[in-house]
């Protein structure tokens, strides 16, 4: 209908465009002076009585003052018109809050199975693991570590280190600081990067979860296990003293890497891991969700079932936060209530805890020696961090001003060699299998 304005249509208008207009008075910006445009031209419009068109001049007016700004509106042509101002700003925070929350959780994609290009400000020699013909095999990639004056006179320690979801070798060799540790102890360091994958998984994250990865003979566990084999064919290494730790789903990993190879790895760690065998239900997916666990049972029985008659205690100390929103603290005790109902280990019979306080964050660190001289199960809690490698340099998952973890890993390390029985019987399966 044509609006024909009289006196009183003018002043209710006036009204009406004055309420609409008047909340952003205050308005700073590009869309504050826009409304304050739009509400003199209407003004004056109103007085010179030429508003006489329908009333798609005042959408078009509408139209031209709001022009969405965020990537989502563009890309899909959305042009919002005639929308409420507060709605619009409402969707615009709801987009940007939602990008800035994917930055923080790395986002869920499909790998392609192309190699990352390693990170150049990152020293690191040209090492690419072939694929093999065992299922599940893939090449990848990893950065190895000689301690200063290296000479091949002297077998040394082999510590391989396991980056998390989101994170590359190159990350986790910044912020554990294991470089330089080894330069003072002299051993030797391995940091593989999954490299490729395949199936929806976080990115760059090991497949902790998925059975075809972590079990005997296949997947990125053996792949893990002839990545070492491959150092230690290069460089003069004690066979009695490979280790392994890694953060989060690099912790998982390390965990199936004691299981399937109990008789490899003389001990290992874990940071803000998981038990063997477990789920993705037992991940933490934020405010109102409750992990599922399995049962400390099954998970002892999975183990059972891999290692059978021949299994081998592993030592394993576990380090991992109260205050992890990612991975819940429940996972520390599964595994380490796992370890104890697999191997027998009792955890009443000469334990030991320790309490202090690291730049203001308090820990508690409890060996469980069971009826050895020597603790074959340790936790390191701590009360306040999150999810992340205590202790190291600033980095991506990183809280330095808590515990030195790679301190206490590589002590513990140390004090537990593979033992001499154990390594013959791997000595003569090695012989076995190259007959």
């Amino acid at each position: 209908r044509i609006f024909t304005p009289n006196r009183s249509r003018t002043r209710r208008f006036s009204r009406i465009v004055a309420r609409v207009t008047g909340k952003f008075r205050g308005a700073t910006g590009v869309i504050g002076s826009r409304f304050r445009a739009l509400r003199r031209r209407i003004a004056d419009l109103i007085r010179s009585r030429k508003i006489r068109s329908r009333t798609t001049r005042l959408q078009k007016a509408w139209s031209r003052l709001y022009q969405p700004r965020c990537r989502f509106c563009r890309q899909t042509k959305t042009r919002l018109r005639g929308l409420p101002t507060a709605l619009s700003r409402w969707w615009h925070r709801l987009w940007q809050g939602t990008k800035r929350l994917l930055k923080r959780i790395p986002g869920f994609r499909r790998d392609d199975n192309r190699p990352a290009p390693i990170q150049p400000n990152v020293p690191t020699p040209d090492n690419l693991f072939q694929r093999r013909a065992y299922p599940g095999s893939r090449a990848r990639r990893y950065e190895v570590h000689l301690p200063r004056h290296y000479s091949d006179g002297k077998p040394l320690p082999l510590v391989m280190v396991l980056h998390g979801c989101g994170q590359r070798s190159a990350d986790i060799r910044a912020v554990s600081n294991f470089d330089a540790i080894a330069d003072r102890e002299k051993f030797i360091v391995v940091y593989p990067y999954v490299t490729g994958y395949s199936g929806m998984r976080l990115n760059d994250c090991w497949g902790w979860w998925l059975r075809q990865e972590t079990s005997p003979g296949a997947g990125e566990v053996e792949d893990l296990w002839q990545i070492a084999e491959e150092v230690q064919a290069r460089y003069n290494v004690d066979p009695r003293r490979v280790h392994v730790t890694g953060l989060s789903s690099g912790g998982g990993m390390a965990v199936a890497a004691m299981v399937v190879h109990s008789g490899r790895f003389a001990s290992g760690a874990t940071i803000a891991g998981m038990p063997y065998s477990e789920t993705l239900n037992a991940m933490s997916y934020g405010p109102g969700t409750k992990p599922r666990f399995k049962p400390v049972e099954e998970v002892a029985d999975s183990m059972n079932a891999v290692m059978g008659e021949a299994k081998r205690p592993v030592p394993i100390f576990v380090i991992h936060s109260h205050n992890d929103a990612i991975v819940d603290i429940q996972a520390a005790a599964n595994i380490r209530d796992s370890w104890s109902h697999c191997f027998d280990i009792e955890l009443t019979a000469g334990a030991s805890h320790r309490t202090a306080t690291t730049n203001g964050l308090a820990w508690t660190h409890s060996r469980y020696p069971g009826n050895t001289r020597q603790s074959q199960i340790e936790t390191l809690l701590v009360n306040g961090g999150g999810h992340g490698w205590f202790g190291g340099n600033k980095g991506s998952y990183s809280y330095p001003n808590g515990p030195d973890a790679s301190r206490l890993i590589w002590n513990f390390f140390r004090d537990h060699p593979l033992e001499a029985q154990a390594s013959f019987r791997r000595e003569v399966a090695r012989m076995l299998g190259a007959a």
